[in-house]
């Protein structure tokens, strides 16, 4: 149990109470700062260290913007809010799942267990992104390396031209209606428009930008599908668990256990499982009503309501989650690897062809001179 009750710590506190966000632009704190923040705070709350204490202590080590952010959750803290409004109050410094964890913690008296357990989290997060990228870095760069033949092919179209004496115009060598300098700079752009087209895509949808309908289209994917529902059960089941746990209204429960998904799916149906569960339902026929849920988190849960014992079983359900998740994020590196194999073979496929074309058909056109016997 953490050494810090929220009620002790500055007589009449009240919890709603707001703290201003601090001024500026916030940017969104690093993976790295925030899983050095977790285990600092969760490790000294633990050891019994003074909840205003631990703030100030962070709030001269990191960046200014760190060091500023620590300073407006200890104004906030010292005047008596709760430490997941002072999160909320930063701006979008934290991550929500950061803060809906810290509300959960602190209202089952864990808030220490829960930091290093969203430590460990965020630990885990971080070594799928270093495999993920690891595994696709190398087609990558030979993506990129295609990219910077294929402009200076036709920046060397243009040189061709004028060396042929074409008035300056370039011989379209590729079929793309692009020579010279100027169209090798263009194509260079165009290119970084299409990828950061597709980062700003698979970000909005995986935030939920697009609503919850592009989202459910993608989580019918056979691999991704999987990956995207499994790391949103895995922080349903755990933050359900925890709340249980501490004997929160079950309202409230479902509530954050559901918008600690961060996937715009199952979030959208969070009013409807708090209703069911107001009317007097079981969680199990309240999240079933839902049709949304898959069918092995449906019949855990009731045969965990069942036994008595939701808590422990959510508990181990976050585990196989978490695992399936971890497997079908190595399914995924794998696919986005062969993708973007594939995206270079063709690539360089077509522009050979295309330059094969480009400097054959002067002989070809001479041959048919001479087959039709000019």
């Amino acid at each position: 149990m953490s050494s810090y009750d929220q009620s002790q710590a500055v007589p009449g506190a009240r919890s709603s109470q707001k703290t201003p966000a601090p001024s500026g632009m916030s940017w969104a704190i690093s993976s790295k700062e925030l899983i050095g923040l977790c285990q600092r705070v969760g490790q000294s709350l633990k050891a019994g260290v003074e909840i205003r204490r631990v703030w100030q202590m962070e709030s001269s080590r990191g960046s200014p913007a760190h060091r500023r952010h620590m300073e407006s959750i200890l104004r906030h803290v010292s005047a008596g809010g709760t430490v997941a409004d002072a999160l909320r109050a930063c701006g979008g410094f934290f991550p929500p799942l950061t803060c809906q964890m810290v509300e959960i913690g602190e209202k089952t008296g864990q808030l220490d267990g829960v930091l290093l357990k969203l430590a460990k989290y965020y630990e885990q997060q971080e070594a799928l992104k270093k495999s993920f990228y690891l595994g696709i870095a190398w087609p990558m760069l030979q993506l990129l390396a295609a990219t910077f033949v294929i402009a200076g092919v036709i920046w060397i179209s243009g040189m061709i031209g004028s060396f042929m004496g074409t008035g300056g115009a370039g011989i379209d060598i590729l079929g793309l209606g692009l020579t010279g300098g100027w169209g090798a700079l263009l194509f260079l752009l165009s290119v970084a428009t299409v990828a950061g087209g597709v980062v700003l895509a698979v970000n909005a949808l995986l935030r939920g930008w697009f609503g919850p309908a592009p989202l459910q289209l993608a989580m019918r994917l056979p691999v991704l599908g999987s990956c995207l529902e499994s790391f949103a059960l895995s922080r349903l089941t755990w933050s359900f668990a925890l709340g249980l746990e501490s004997g929160m209204d079950a309202r409230r429960v479902v509530e954050l256990a559901v918008a600690s998904t961060q996937n715009a799916h199952y979030e959208q149906h969070a009013a409807a499982i708090s209703a069911g569960v107001a009317r007097g339902q079981t969680f199990h026929e309240s999240f079933e009503q839902t049709h949304a849920f898959p069918q092995d988190f449906l019949h855990s849960l009731e045969t965990a309501e069942i036994a008595g014992a939701t808590s422990e079983a959510l508990l181990r359900l976050a585990k196989q989650y978490e695992d399936k998740a971890h497997e079908a994020m190595r399914y995924v590196t794998m696919a986005c690897t062969a993708a973007t194999f594939v995206i270079v073979a063709l690539v360089m496929i077509l522009a050979i062809a295309r330059l094969a074309f480009f400097v054959f058909q002067p002989y070809r056109e001479a041959i048919d001179m001479i087959n039709n016997g000019i």
